[in-house]
């Protein structure tokens, strides 16, 4: 019997991904067969009452190690499941040229899909609706005749196409493929009555949203592996009342996979529970018997579906971790993981790659991707200096999974911060365009705008730039200097741009003019005259403008002269100079010197011993410890034994 799908509390959907129904067979010249689901479909939808086109085709993601099994009571016996025909899709919208829509084609007409966006801040969704084999269409999908319109995107007037990743390496102009198993626990089935097929929907439906933007921003194309849905949780152990089984174990060579399926290899294997939430290890996946390992949830409100949590451990598997780079860019898969949210940040990307670099010989390589996808604009950050125009090399770092050209789109003309932007064709590196930014002038802080990058294939992504404004920038710092005492001079010096004034500072005061004993304090160098012991300390500058006020690095003037001598004079009593006020003398211990003559001033050490604790200086810290700016110790040393440690010092 045909049993109804439940759904709840849908207002918790948001942000990016939409999922949605079919809308209405009302040409029966254009009516499809769900029981033979087409190669192609075209056909129109409505969102907020206006209509859009989709263009799809059929789309497998089943993998080499593709399998649905129940396995029965005993833990040991596995009952296959036909998995029907291959009712996944994957398409664009005519009308918006930064979507992927990826769908699935139910058994009774419905068209459950969802359109995946390139900017969070733009999406539109509505709740999955799953009913049974033989349940009564929704019909909100309406077949279209005619031939698909390619996106609509266009580049900007005089903008040329440049080569993807051009300022990146090779693991960003790679797509990788890789296997996912589920290990579906029996709470699944006992929560739930869906049909045979229906389970293996839920599997194919994860995979297939994974890739609705795994290929665009993770250069990752998943395919769905083996899927054991259990009849009991016979064979594994409990260890915890919240996680359940041994999922620890199932990425080794032993586990119990590899008893049910000798020989078959998956990269990733996730656990599906009744947990409300998920687990997993971070750049966990390896070679052959080795999986990366999860253990995520299902929630009732999305229709029993997994997708949701288990795209978030499957990037922590991958190498990323929550809130990468304090997410820079807002809600993501992985900063929040918001249900409706499907895009990966440029940290997030940054620790996945740098995750692949030492792993990713393990996955499959593909070169390019197996389907279009639209390209990925990565976040983009700048130093710029308030009114000082800068050109902005936006498209370096920009990729594409296919290995489309891409070009400048369109672009915010105005920042947050007030600045201007424009284009300049063909004036960056390797003649590539470019964007001249122009900052606020009297303005300093963390300015923003958006750009629009297109591939050849008219489709398009949305990056964000994200610029820091300082008041002035050093282009070199002062220096650390050294003088002997009564020194002739000592100098320090900066060069910096967008600088009106200039003041220099001893251990955190201004200096005031005093051109008897130093000039140019309100300089870019200050110079000292006859440098004497009470000049020693810490100098920096700061440079001020109308948009306010920056301060170098620091740097200490250093005086040399002898502040200590131990002279080793038979009984090891040091001498000091006292030229330093606080400086005081310091005692020696020798174990068991020999004292000889042959010195070149006083009596000096002959060592005889073979443990190393020749000399020590007992409290030695605090009497170097009053001279923080800096010390030379010197003394001079003969070997005449290279048996242990023996010879003469002072």
């Amino acid at each position: 019997m045909a049993q109804e799908m439940r759904l709840h509390h849908v207002r918790q959907w948001g942000l990016c991904a939409l999922t949605g129904l079919l809308i209405g067979l009302v040409d029966s010249a254009w009516a499809i067969d769900p029981s033979n689901p087409p190669a192609t479909l075209r056909g129109t939808v409505l969102k907020d009452g206006q209509i859009r086109t989709f263009n799809l085709q059929r789309k497998s993601f089943r993998g080499e190690n593709f399998g649905v099994f129940f396995l029965l009571e005993d833990g040991r016996t596995l009952v296959p499941i036909d998995p029907g025909p291959v009712r996944t899709y994957l398409g664009w919208c005519e009308e918006e040229s930064d979507s992927l829509v990826e769908a699935t084609l139910l058994p009774n007409g419905d068209l459950r899909y969802h359109v995946f966006k390139g900017n969070a801040t733009d999406w539109w969704y509505r709740p999955p609706f799953e009913s049974g084999e033989n349940g009564q269409a929704v019909n909100n999908f309406t077949p279209l005749a005619g031939n698909p319109q390619r996106p609509s995107g266009q580049p900007y007037p005089t903008a040329t196409f440049t080569t993807p990743a051009a300022g990146l390496d090779a693991v960003y102009k790679t797509v990788y493929q890789a296997d996912v198993g589920f290990d579906v626990l029996v709470d699944y089935l006992n929560a739930t009555s869906f049909s045979d097929l229906s389970l293996v929907r839920k599997a194919e439906n994860a995979i297939s949203h994974f890739n609705g933007f795994f290929v665009r921003d993770l250069l990752l194309e998943v395919q769905l592996g083996t899927v054991v849905f259990r009849t009991s949780n016979e064979g594994l152990t409990r260890p915890w009342d919240k996680w359940g089984v041994d999922w620890i174990n199932f990425g080794a060579g032993t586990n119990y996979w590899a008893t049910l399926f000798p020989g078959v290899d998956h990269h990733f294997v996730s656990v599906v529970g009744n947990v409300g939430g998920g687990v997993a290890y971070v750049c966990d996946y390896d070679g052959p018997g080795r999986a990366a390992r999860s253990f995520v949830g299902w929630s009732s409100s999305t229709g029993y579906n997994w997708w949701h949590v288990a795209r978030h451990e499957l990037g922590h598997n991958l190498g990323a971790s929550d809130w990468a780079g304090g997410s820079p860019e807002g809600p993501t898969f992985m900063s929040g993981n918001n249900i409706g949210v499907s895009r990966a940040s440029r940290p997030e990307v940054e620790q996945i790659v740098s995750c692949r670099r030492n792993k990713g010989h393990v996955m499959r390589t593909l070169g390019s991707g197996t389907f279009p996808v639209p390209p990925y604009a990565q976040l983009d950050k700048f130093d710029a200096i308030a009114g000082v125009p800068q050109s902005l090399d936006v498209l370096t770092n920009d990729y594409d999974a296919n290995g489309d050209a891409i070009a400048i789109a369109s672009f915010d003309t105005t920042t947050s911060l007030g600045g201007t932007v424009t284009f300049s064709a063909g004036t960056g590196p390797n003649e590539r365009d470019v964007l001249l930014y122009s900052p606020p002038a009297g303005k300093s802080g963390t300015d923003a705008f958006q750009y629009i990058i297109v591939d050849r294939t008219g489709r398009t992504s949305i990056g964000n730039i994200q610029i820091t404004v300082l008041v002035a920038q050093f282009e070199s710092h002062p220096l650390p200097v050294t003088v002997p005492a009564g020194a002739a001079q000592a100098q320090f010096t900066v060069s910096a741009i967008n600088a009106d004034t200039y003041q220099w500072y001893k251990d955190g005061a201004p200096l005031a003019p005093n051109p008897t004993h130093y000039t140019g304090q309100d300089t870019a160098t200050l110079t000292l005259f006859n440098v004497q012991i009470a000049d020693e300390g810490v100098y920096h500058c700061v440079l001020s403008n109308q948009a306010g006020s920056v301060a170098s690095k620091k740097a200490p003037l250093v005086t040399e002269r002898l502040i200590g001598w131990w002279r080793f004079n038979g009984d090891l009593t040091d001498s000091v100079q006292k030229k330093v006020p606080g400086s005081r003398a310091h005692h020696g211990a020798m174990d068991n010197p020999v004292f000889v003559t042959d010195s070149v001033a006083g009596r000096a050490i002959r060592f005889e011993r073979n443990d190393g604790r020749c000399l020590t200086i007992p409290a030695s810290g605090d009497f170097f410890n009053f001279y923080p700016n800096g010390l030379t110790v010197s003394f001079w040393y003969k070997q005449d034994n290279y048996s242990g440690l023996n010879g003469y010092m002072s």
